[in-house]
């Protein structure tokens, strides 16, 4: 496979390779344009997520919180990754990433080893 320019060349939670090409970055721009600074914390959520959520396309959703500043602090990062087989593992290249516009107003549970627990005072 030719390489393409990578303007994200990482590893995930589980050490698997992740790339997001320059070509696919400059794409989501204009739909996403908060995403041209946080490629840092783009990296990240995905070396470190506080969540994933495998969508039914079989792509991952990979989330952390915490992430955002001015108008995005107080919400997540989610970086959709497509994960392809590269010889005997893995490899995923970023599909796209984004932050919503918006805050968490309100958590109400938190999982904590497998069991959902209420947080207090909600």
């Amino acid at each position: 496979m030719l390489e393409r320019e990578l303007t994200l060349d990482t590893k995930d939670y589980q050490g698997r390779r992740i790339v997001l090409t320059t070509r696919t970055f400059r794409r989501h721009i204009p739909i996403h344009p908060e995403i041209t600074d946080y490629l840092r914390e783009a990296d990240e959520a995905i070396s470190d997520p506080d969540g994933v959520i495998e969508l039914e396309s079989g792509a991952s959703f990979l989330y952390r919180y915490g992430l955002g500043r001015t108008l995005f602090s107080n919400t997540y990062l989610g970086v959709v990754v497509h994960y392809k087989p590269e010889g005997t593992s893995e490899r995923g290249v970023v599909a796209t990433f984004h932050l919503p516009k918006g805050r968490v107003a309100r958590i109400r549970y938190q999982w904590i080893a497998g069991a959902r627990i209420a947080v207090e005072g909600i």
